[in-house]
């Protein structure tokens, strides 16, 4: 059985193996990590996962967004479970879109790979995911609820924490008690550059600590990184040194607190659809996902950030109680992502979500693809002209990169600025909900810091669903009858 289980467990990280890692220089002022770079943990061979060669009970990797994490937390827990007979291993988390894709590889390799399937005696999904092996070895896989509930009167002898920079206090509170004495504790996590409980761990002493890089990648590219960096706009953006170097880098604020956002989640999720250029029946699965947006007898708005060559366009789709900003109740219905999709093509979808669902207002950001999206449904649809968003000077689309008079005084405010701010009140008031899905993990992961001159700058990248809702709530705006609620007197561009 050793053997086997070696021999599958080789097949399980095929793509865990080391090579050599792409040429691409360090920022020229970034600080050495103080954490080992990737490795196998205590070995040179290419056949075993990293943290089983590892004697220590504790163990911290902080990993870049796409490096291949999953894959190792995975090893880990089987592992745990095919050779600790009787005992108990947890997959923590702290939001289900943060779990779901590790159970559901879980899963599907339990059912399918023929030296695992004989050894799964039962599969369980319903209240939490249980896989119960015939050794008598349990494997849960549980998110953390509000205040880490779900954690409570739990007691394991190993904890896989996965996007452990998500993590609320309580959570975690409730969550390491449940290790019992002598038990494996490895986190794993992108820095955010949040100083929470993710950070202390990743500095502590008493943990084995490593540091995963993009670069480290085996199927990581120069040309990657250049792409990469024009997205974050640069190897010294928070976003760059965060998701693709997986360093802490500078300190930074969190923009939504994340205990806030939990408490404005919606029972399930709303409708997510993804269509791409080579989608073949990207009609028919638009028919179904417009069919499945309940707005009731709410007003709909859209919102949307085209994206420019590449990058994804992101259409959102909001059901909103009220017309005054100040007491009014939004409730997310659906969110739309179109991968190298034409703008022609994009114009013809945005109009049939327009018409299907009576949608009040689309708006949309000035960049180069969003005027261009806007120009064309107002010639192409002329009776849905009237429904697009100008900004305050008349033209088509939000100006993001101007700033807002606020009622008839002196006082000015960023564009971005005032929607994010309207964002913050509305999940502080309770009066927005969304579904644990791509929404919350943007929220989650969205942060600021200040510049010299004390200006706030928002980190860049992950935000095209972010965006297109601040396209939506610009709509709201400048839509509100509330006089000194950022009204849109004028514009100045920056």
């Amino acid at each position: 059985m050793p053997q086997r289980l070696g021999r599958l467990l080789a097949r399980l990280a095929g793509r865990v193996h080391v090579r050599a890692p792409c040429s691409i220089p360090r920022p020229p002022d970034a600080s050495p990590s103080p954490r080992r770079s990737w490795s196998l943990r205590g070995s040179s061979s290419a056949t075993t996962s990293a943290p089983l060669l590892d004697p220590a009970l504790r163990n911290c990797t902080a990993t870049a967004a796409t490096f291949g994490k999953t894959t190792e937390i995975e090893l880990c827990l089987l592992h745990f479970a095919l050779t600790h007979p009787g005992r108990e291993c947890l997959l923590a988390a702290q939001w289900q879109h943060n779990l779901a894709p590790t159970t559901e590889r879980l899963i599907a390799l339990c059912r399918s790979h023929p030296l695992l399937s004989p050894r799964v005696a039962r599969i369980v999904r319903s209240p939490f995911v249980r896989l119960q092996f015939d050794n008598g070895a349990l494997l849960l896989a549980k998110i953390a609820g509000a205040r880490g509930v779900n954690f409570q009167n739990t007691h394991v002898d190993a904890i896989a924490v996965d996007e452990a920079q998500n993590m609320l206090e309580p959570s975690w509170d409730e969550l390491l008690p449940a290790l019992n004495a002598g038990g494996w504790l490895y986190v794993y996590g992108v820095p955010n550059g949040l100083r929470n409980r993710f950070y202390q761990l990743s500095h502590d002493e008493a943990f084995s600590q490593y540091h995963w890089p993009s670069r480290l990648n085996p199927d990581f590219d120069e040309a990657k990184d250049a792409e990469l960096a024009r997205l974050y706009g640069g190897r010294m953006a928070p976003g760059y040194v965060h998701n693709v170097l997986g360093e802490h880098g500078s300190p930074a604020g969190s923009v939504f607190a994340l205990a806030e956002l939990e408490a404005c989640l919606l029972p399930s999720p709303e409708p997510f659809l993804e269509l791409s250029g080579e989608s073949g029946d990207a009609q028919a699965q638009l028919s179904r996902w417009c069919a499945s947006l309940e707005p009731g007898d709410a007003r709909v708005l859209l919102g949307m950030d085209v994206g420019y060559s590449q990058d994804p366009s992101v259409l959102v789709v909001w059901a909103v109680e009220g017309r005054d900003v100040r007491d009014c109740r939004l409730r997310a219905l659906g969110v739309l992502r179109m991968v190298r999709v034409p703008y022609r093509v994009q114009e013809a979808w945005v109009a049939a979500v327009m018409t299907t669902t009576a949608a009040e207002s689309l708006a949309s950001d000035r960049g180069g693809g969003g005027l261009a999206l806007l120009q064309g449904l107002a010639q192409e649809r002329p009776d849905l002209s009237r429904r697009l968003t100008r900004g305050p000077d008349g033209e088509l689309g939000v100006p993001f990169g101007g700033v807002l008079t606020l009622g008839d005084g002196p006082a000015r405010l960023p564009m971005k600025r005032a929607t994010t701010d309207l964002y913050a009140r509305l999940i502080e008031e309770r009066r927005i909900r969304f579904g644990d899905g791509p929404r919350l993990e943007e929220l989650a992961a969205h942060t600021y810091t200040l510049s010299s001159r004390g200006e706030v700058l928002y980190s860049k990248g992950h935000d095209h669903i972010l965006d297109a809702d601040r396209a939506m709530l610009y709509s709201l705006l400048a839509g509100t009858q509330s006089k000194g609620f950022f009204q849109p007197a004028r514009l100045d561009e920056v």
